[in-house]
Protein backbone atom coordinates (compact mmCIF):
# COMPACT_ATOMS: atom_id res chain seq x y z
CA UNK A 1 0.00 0.00 0.00
CA UNK A 2 1.20 3.75 -0.72
CA UNK A 3 0.52 6.12 2.28
CA UNK A 4 -0.49 9.46 1.33
CA UNK A 5 -0.77 12.75 4.23
CA UNK A 6 -3.10 15.30 3.45
CA UNK A 7 -2.98 17.87 6.10
CA UNK A 8 -6.12 20.14 7.02
CA UNK A 9 -6.77 23.60 5.48
CA UNK A 10 -8.19 25.11 8.36
CA UNK A 11 -9.81 23.79 11.68
CA UNK A 12 -10.72 20.07 11.35
CA UNK A 13 -13.45 18.18 13.23
CA UNK A 14 -12.90 15.19 12.42
CA UNK A 15 -15.82 12.96 14.42
CA UNK A 16 -18.77 15.23 12.38
CA UNK A 17 -16.80 14.41 9.24
CA UNK A 18 -16.34 11.39 9.81
CA UNK A 19 -20.35 10.97 11.50
CA UNK A 20 -21.72 13.09 8.29
CA UNK A 21 -19.46 10.75 5.58
CA UNK A 22 -20.87 7.84 7.64
CA UNK A 23 -24.54 9.10 7.61
CA UNK A 24 -24.42 9.69 3.48
CA UNK A 25 -22.42 6.26 2.82
CA UNK A 26 -23.64 4.45 -0.34
CA UNK A 27 -23.70 1.11 0.62
CA UNK A 28 -21.46 -1.24 -1.63
CA UNK A 29 -19.10 1.84 -2.42
CA UNK A 30 -18.27 3.36 0.88
CA UNK A 31 -18.00 2.00 4.30
CA UNK A 32 -17.20 4.66 7.57
CA UNK A 33 -16.21 3.36 10.72
CA UNK A 34 -16.59 6.44 13.16
CA UNK A 35 -15.23 4.40 16.25
CA UNK A 36 -11.81 3.58 14.04
CA UNK A 37 -11.64 7.04 12.53
CA UNK A 38 -11.57 5.23 8.88
CA UNK A 39 -13.73 6.05 5.79
CA UNK A 40 -13.26 3.88 2.90
CA UNK A 41 -14.59 4.38 -0.91
CA UNK A 42 -14.46 3.77 -4.27
CA UNK A 43 -13.12 6.65 -6.87
CA UNK A 44 -12.98 6.62 -10.20
CA UNK A 45 -9.19 7.19 -11.28
CA UNK A 46 -7.01 6.45 -14.15
CA UNK A 47 -10.45 5.12 -15.81
CA UNK A 48 -10.81 2.28 -13.26
CA UNK A 49 -12.21 2.10 -9.51
CA UNK A 50 -9.49 2.77 -6.96
CA UNK A 51 -10.49 1.78 -3.24
CA UNK A 52 -9.15 4.07 -0.75
CA UNK A 53 -8.97 3.97 2.91
CA UNK A 54 -8.74 7.50 4.97
CA UNK A 55 -7.72 7.85 8.35
CA UNK A 56 -8.80 10.51 10.30
CA UNK A 57 -6.46 12.20 12.96
CA UNK A 58 -6.63 15.57 14.73
CA UNK A 59 -3.41 16.90 12.60
CA UNK A 60 -3.60 14.84 9.06
CA UNK A 61 -5.14 12.34 7.10
CA UNK A 62 -3.80 9.69 6.11
CA UNK A 63 -4.86 7.68 2.98
CA UNK A 64 -3.83 3.99 2.05
CA UNK A 65 -4.19 3.05 -1.57
CA UNK A 66 -2.92 0.29 -3.75
CA UNK A 67 0.56 0.45 -4.74
CA UNK A 68 -0.39 0.05 -8.76
CA UNK A 69 -1.67 3.24 -8.87
CA UNK A 70 0.12 5.52 -11.14
CA UNK A 71 0.28 9.34 -9.75
CA UNK A 72 -0.94 9.16 -6.33
CA UNK A 73 -0.65 12.48 -5.76
CA UNK A 74 -3.19 12.84 -8.31
CA UNK A 75 -6.02 11.51 -5.93
CA UNK A 76 -5.45 14.00 -3.52
CA UNK A 77 -7.98 17.24 -4.80
CA UNK A 78 -10.77 13.90 -5.13
CA UNK A 79 -10.17 12.48 -1.86
CA UNK A 80 -10.25 16.08 -0.18
CA UNK A 81 -13.56 16.83 -1.60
Amino acid sequence: MTLLRLFPQGPTDCGTALRMLAAHAIPGAEEADVAGRTHTRLLHHAGAPVRVTVTFAEDQVTVDLPDEIPDPDGLAVPIRR
